[in-house]
């Protein structure tokens, strides 16, 4: 997805939420394991030029 600062996934058998935030505007993407590997991918994605720098977050919380 284009136009992004927030990437999400919720994995309910661990009642846990991932979130990966940066801090400007760039293209986010997941992708999820297939079914016996719970495996999730979360990325943000940005064109850098010259001393340009992208700054992110990642958070792990209880999802309830």
């Amino acid at each position: 997805m284009e136009n992004v600062q927030c990437v999400e996934a919720t994995i309910p058998q661990v009642d846990t939420r991932l979130s990966m935030r940066a801090d400007a505007v760039a293209i986010g993407y997941y992708r999820e394991g297939f079914s016996f590997s719970p495996m999730y991918t979360l990325g943000i994605r940005k064109t850098i030029k010259g001393k340009g720098e992208l700054r992110t977050w990642l958070k792990v919380a209880k999802a309830s």
